[in-house]
């Protein structure tokens, strides 16, 4: 048999290396695989992998960044400090009709253990407009947003970014204003279980990016724990309706107990205040003067009571000395 004679050029390593490159070596007794049957083979093992396990209830974000959210799927804060309704809801709401966005991103965070972001640092009013027109239209302009996250601190640094955020915008009454105060106070306490003093307390909001002034403090305190009574009539309140009623409330207080009659304090300023509360539902005045006139007139029988004085020698209690 004649041997076979190689191309003219090639070497005997060039043509077994070409011989391996055409047939790879198999272990005897083994087949060899089609593409078909390796693509088979693939997607067989693929079935038997396992799903990995779900851990999103594990992850957490632990730096500022944006994504985009359903509108319905934030939560409005639940101890947003202004209590009434934008005046400027219809304006709002028609610019985002028209633009069909916000201007600039909503600001979101998350409780720890809560699983929906909820309103971070105002924007309480644009989010409840935007799940508004979405429940109305249902278009899908109103279905997503852009939220900037930010990570959770705690309860009442929350509250004080929504505080620094309505105080920007000039939107609080001096009553929400109070009442915010009141519980900023409660959660500073409960989270640093300590009972804050007047400067503790005006120290805590400085660290919090709230520089108030003690006197302010205390005409926030004064109007939370005398004048809840006032019901409606309680948002025409102003500083200088604080300002003209504490002298007075303090003076019949302290008129109640040197006659040994502090229990009625209560049941008397609240009647004077429900009074108070009517006539401005009438009238839609609330009058700091008339309130102390009417705070005299109603102190004036339990003191005379007391102390044994005749009527028209009685001295209005809103005069009385320290």
């Amino acid at each position: 048999m004649a041997a076979a004679r190689l191309p003219k050029g090639v070497s005997v390593g060039d043509a077994a290396r070409t011989a391996l490159q055409r047939q790879p070596i198999q272990p005897e007794g083994t087949k060899r695989l089609t593409p078909e049957d390796l693509r088979a083979r693939m997607v067989k093992e693929s079935l038997n992998v396992g799903l990995p396990n779900d851990n999103s209830a594990q992850l957490s974000i632990d730096t500022e960044s944006q994504m985009t959210l359903p509108v319905m799927e934030i939560l409005l804060y639940d101890k947003n400090p202004r209590k009434t309704v934008n005046d400027q809801w219809d304006v709002i709401k028609d610019s985002i009709r028209s633009t069909r966005r916000l201007n600039s991103p909503l600001v979101v965070t998350r409780r720890p253990g809560e699983k929906k972001y909820m309103v971070g640092k105002g924007g309480n009013t644009r989010l409840a407009i935007l799940q508004e027109l979405f429940a109305e239209t249902g278009h899908p302009d109103f279905q997503y947003t852009v939220v900037t996250y930010t990570p959770w601190k705690s309860e009442s640094a929350t509250l004080a970014d929504h505080l620094i955020e309505n105080e920007l915008r000039g939107e609080m009454c001096f009553w929400d204003k109070a009442l915010a105060y009141a519980e900023m106070r409660r959660l500073i306490e409960l989270e640093t279980s300590t009972s804050l003093s007047g400067r503790a307390f005006e120290q805590a909001l400085k660290e919090r990016g709230l520089p108030l002034g003690k006197t302010t403090l205390s005409y926030f305190r004064f109007s939370v724990d005398n004048l809840i009574a006032l019901g409606n009539a309680s948002r025409a309140l102003t500083i200088n309706s604080a300002i003209a009623l504490q002298p007075a409330f303090n003076a019949v207080e302290r008129l109640l107990k040197h006659t040994h009659q502090a229990d009625a304090w209560p049941e008397l300023r609240n009647q004077v205040l429900k009074s108070t509360e009517q006539s401005w539902l009438t009238t839609g005045e609330l009058d700091p003067a008339h309130i102390v006139e009417q705070l005299d007139q109603a102190a004036a029988i339990p003191a005379r009571r007391g102390r044994g004085i005749h009527p028209y020698h009685s001295r209005s209690v809103s005069t009385l000395p320290e």
